[in-house]
C-alpha cells in the first residue's frame, strides 16, 4: 500500500504493476501511516474488491520505528499535533484510543503524557541534573536507533541493522507478519490467491529473520 507522496503517481509500484500485468491494480497507500494502520486500512478496503487474487503489504525498513510508535511527536518532532495511532506491542496490535481521546484537553493531555513517558521512542526530560537526564537519554531506543546507528553510515553499514537485530523489534514485526497471514487465511474462500501470497510472503520474511538465528518468543516472554 504505497502512498505516492515523492513521485509521480504513474510511477508508484502500482501503477507499474497495472501496466506490466494489465490489470487493474487499487493503491491504497496513505502518506505517514505506518505498517499496522496500513494493515488495518487493508482490513476495511479489500472487501471492497471481491475480485481480487492479491494483496500486498508493503514494509519498508523505517516502517519499524512507526510500527512501535503510538504517538506520533514523541517519534517526530514536527509531527501533528494530535497523532495517536494504533501501534504494536507485547505482540498484539494496540488500537487507536479513540474519541475518548479527544473529549477534552485533559483527556488528551494524558494521553499524551503518557505516550511521551511511557512509547518505544520516550526520551527523558531535559532537566537537572544535566548529566543524569545525558546518561538516561543514551540508554534509551530513540539514542540507539535514531542517533548512534546513523553513524554507521559512515562505515557503509546500512543504519537500520541495529533494529533487526533487537529482539524486542522484530518479534513484533513477525507478530504483525502472522496477523496480515491470519486475516488473507480468513479470506481464502473469498480469494484463494490472495491468503496463499500472504502466507508465502510471511514465510519467506520469517525465513530471512530466522536465518539471522532470532527467536519468536510467545507473548508472555516479552519484556
Amino acid at each position: 500500500m504505497p502512498d505516492g507522496e515523492h513521485i509521480r503517481v504513474d510511477d508508484t509500484y502500482p501503477a507499474q504493476l497495472a501496466k506490466i500485468l494489465g490489470v487493474s491494480v487499487a493503491n491504497h497507500g496513505v502518506g505517514g501511516y505506518g505498517p499496522v494502520q496500513s494493515f488495518l486500512n487493508s482490513q476495511a478496503v479489500v472487501p471492497l474488491y471481491p475480485q481480487a487474487k492479491v494483496v500486498i503489504l508493503g514494509i519498508m525498513y523505517e516502517n519499524l520505528y512507526r510500527m512501535l510508535n503510538s504517538y506520533r511527536p514523541v517519534l517526530y518532532e514536527k509531527a501533528m499535533d494530535y497523532g495517536l495511532k494504533p501501534y504494536m506491542a507485547d505482540g498484539d496490535i494496540q488500537p487507536h484510543p479513540g474519541a475518548d481521546a479527544f473529549a477534552s484537553v485533559d483527556s488528551f493531555r494524558g494521553y499524551a503524557v503518557d505516550a511521551f513517558e511511557n512509547d518505544f521512542w520516550a526520551k527523558p526530560d531535559s532537566s537537572f541534573p544535566f548529566s543524569v537526564a545525558l546518561f538516561r537519554a543514551v540508554g534509551t531506543n530513540y539514542f540507539l536507533f535514531r542517533k548512534f546507528q546513523k553513524q554507521f553510515r559512515r562505515l557503509g553499514v546500512p543504519d537500520y541493522f541495529l533494529a533487526f537485530s533487537q529482539q524486542r523489534v522484530t518479534t513484533q514485526l513477525l507478530r504483525l507478519i502472522g496477523e496480515f497471514a491470519d486475516y488473507a487465511v480468513m479470506a481464502e474462500s473469498r480469494s484463494p490467491c490472495a491468503s496463499t501470497f500472504a502466507r508465502d510472503s510471511s514465510l519467506v520474511i520469517l525465513h530471512r529473520l530466522s536465518a539471522r538465528k532470532l527467536r519468536c518468543p510467545p507473548a508472555d516472554e516479552i519484556s
